[in-house]
């Protein structure tokens, strides 16, 4: 009866050590696009078997940090400096009932995190494709969660380097893209002279994914986090667009419904990249708040993306006040709610960077009201949250952006200090 038992055991253990078929990190489901490269990393997870802090689907409270508050506070810092600030900067989050971060890891083809897809971003080391000797997110992730606050990687997949730039870094997919002589079929460049990554071709679309799954099979992220960064602006008056590629891949078909098709397959495999791996996980994104400049400019078909599931979460960037002449803010987000339905969970942005702006350029009849605003009752932003919670499917906000509310020495921003003074209060009294 015993040696029964014990050989029951054995099986149960052997069929428990068994990896369920097709989940990521099998064996190379993401080939190198031009055979040189090996996209994902067989490194094993840096959470330390850490119980991974899921996003708080109701009730979001969130900050974006940029790469510019990593060029401001963290670049160049050693280990021992990069944790001080960081702890900085998650106390500051706390202070604020802050319950995730909205964390830049990617800005520009370069990675804040140690990555076989992308080179060392410039943000961490100060030099780009430098080493810092250290693993940021990995340490991110962890204080974090031990501050109760999750993250989600926020990740800009189609803009890269600049010239310069490409020639600073060594040999990687990107840099064979950009050297080799068919590069009109891998990139655009935009007005700023960033090379822009044309997600219509299917190469480029699996190096993006490539790194998605990187990110969530390397780290205990909570999330994957795109914002508006698609196509650039006035794409057909580049020099450098997708119009050579257009015409060999897609001749007589219409463009812009070319660019849409593309964006959509770009996160329809960014999502399946994260399911494959963490199916718990959210994938979201943050569009501008115009649906015409998203469909029309953007190349982003925001309501297919609901229809077909490809987003768990949106965030438009609703950086208005309540007079502004085309998207006043009650409206607009009224508009987003009815068009998540229930379907997809929806936050909404929020502009602390204008909060004592003097005049919101394109707001026009409202084009004072910030500075208004903060000469007078310092309540912008907590009537905003009020109109977010009067909205059945709207489940919290994200502010725009750390740097806005907090100095880089840790110090409130006086600014905006009122301003949230007052949402907090509110808050408190719910």
């Amino acid at each position: 009866m015993l040696a029964l038992l014990l050989a029951a055991v054995v099986v149960c253990v052997f069929f428990l050590s068994q990896k369920p078929k097709g989940q990521a990190g099998d064996s190379g489901e993401f080939p190198p696009a031009t055979g040189q490269t090996d996209f994902v990393s067989s490194e094993p997870s840096s959470s330390g078997g850490q119980e991974s802090q899921k996003d708080p689907m109701e009730g979001m409270k969130a900050v974006w940090f940029s790469y510019l508050e990593w060029n401001t506070m963290f670049k160049g810092a050693s280990e021992e400096q990069f944790q001080q600030k960081l702890g900085t900067v998650l106390d500051n989050l706390v202070s604020i009932g802050c319950n995730t971060v909205m964390m830049h890891v990617r800005a520009f083809g370069d990675a804040m995190y140690r990555s076989s897809v992308y080179p060392w971003s410039a943000s961490v080391s100060g030099v780009l494709g430098k080493d810092p000797g250290y693993d940021p997110l990995s340490i991110i992730v962890e204080k974090a969660h031990a501050k109760g606050i999750a993250v989600h990687a926020w990740i800009n997949p189609m803009r890269t380097m600049t010239a310069a730039e490409f020639d600073q870094i060594g040999d990687c997919a990107l840099k064979q893209w950009y050297a080799g002589a068919q590069r009109y079929q891998y990139y655009m460049k935009d007005s700023s002279g960033h090379y822009i990554l044309n997600p219509a071709n299917p190469e480029v679309r699996k190096l993006i994914s490539a790194g998605v799954t990187e990110l969530v099979q390397n780290y205990d992220i909570d999330g994957v986090h795109i914002d508006d960064y698609f196509y650039p602006s006035g794409v057909d008056g580049l020099p450098e667009n997708d119009a050579q590629y257009y015409q060999e891949a897609a001749p007589g078909t219409d463009i812009g419904s070319w660019r849409r098709d593309a964006t959509t397959e770009m996160v329809r495999e960014m999502h399946d990249a994260v399911k494959a791996v963490k199916p718990e996980i959210p994938f979201g994104a943050s569009p501008q708040s115009s649906l015409t400049n998203d469909f029309d400019r953007l190349y982003i078909d925001i309501e297919r993306w609901i229809s077909e599931g490809l987003v768990d979460y949106l965030m438009p960037q609703i950086y208005f006040g309540f007079h502004n002449t085309s998207q006043p803010f009650d409206q607009t987000a009224a508009k987003w709610n009815e068009l998540v339905g229930d379907k997809t969970a929806l936050y909404v942005g929020l502009a602390t960077y204008k909060v004592g702006l003097e005049n919101d350029q394109h707001a026009g009849e409202g084009k004072t009201e910030w500075i208004d605003c903060f000469n007078g009752e310092n309540n912008m932003l907590e009537r905003q949250v009020e109109v977010l919670e009067s909205l059945p499917n709207c489940k919290g906000y994200c502010l725009y952006s750390y740097q806005s509310i907090f100095n880089p020495d840790g110090s409130r921003n006086q600014t905006t200090e009122a301003e949230i003074d007052h949402l907090l209060e509110a808050e408190k009294k719910q």
